[in-house]
Parts: C-alpha cells; sequence; structure tokens
C-alpha cells in the first residue's frame, strides 16, 4: 500500500515540475536561457526520480520487500531526484 503511495507521489512531482514551466512560459516572454535551465532541470528530474525511486528499490530490495523499497526511495531516490535537478540545471547553464 505504502508503495503505491510513494510511487503515485513521485509521479505527481514529476508531472508537476514537467507542467509549471510551460504554464509560465505561456503567461510571458522569457529568455532563451531561462528555458534552457528549466529544460535541464527537468530532465534531470527525471533521470534522477528513474535512477533513485524505480532503479534502486529493485536492485537493493527486491520486489516483495515493501518497506526496504520505502526506505530506500527516501534515502536514495529523494537526493537522487535532487540531485539530478541540480546537475540538470548546471549542465544547461554551462553550454
Amino acid at each position: 500500500m505504502r508503495n503505491r503511495s510513494v510511487i503515485r507521489l513521485c509521479l505527481f512531482v514529476l508531472v508537476a515540475t514537467v507542467i509549471v514551466p510551460n504554464v509560465a512560459h505561456a503567461q510571458g516572454s522569457q529568455s532563451g536561457k531561462h528555458d534552457k535551465l528549466w529544460n535541464g532541470m527537468r530532465i534531470g528530474a527525471g533521470i534522477g526520480a528513474v535512477a533513485g525511486m524505480v532503479v534502486a528499490p529493485q536492485a537493493l530490495c527486491g520486489s516483495h520487500d515493501t518497506e526496504c523499497a520505502v526506505i530506500v526511495r527516501t534515502v536514495i531516490g529523494l537526493p537522487a531526484l535532487a540531485g539530478g535537478i541540480g546537475i540538470g540545471a548546471l549542465v544547461e547553464d554551462a553550454s
């Protein structure tokens, strides 16, 4: 039960991250550099979410240990998501 709610929460955060920049762009004109930064952050968030929320629990816990999966998603998944956002922003800002 907890496993499904964590996955739904992660999907909600990922979808919200993808939608928010598009809404902000529709309200006014933004520079191209700002758009690139958001794109990098979104790509990094997606990669971090997949690595930390999907791959890590399967690799470390197996498929039947839900308590371990919740712990791994909290301890590894959330920092991987945040790190992906930061790295994506840095990569896009440098280019």
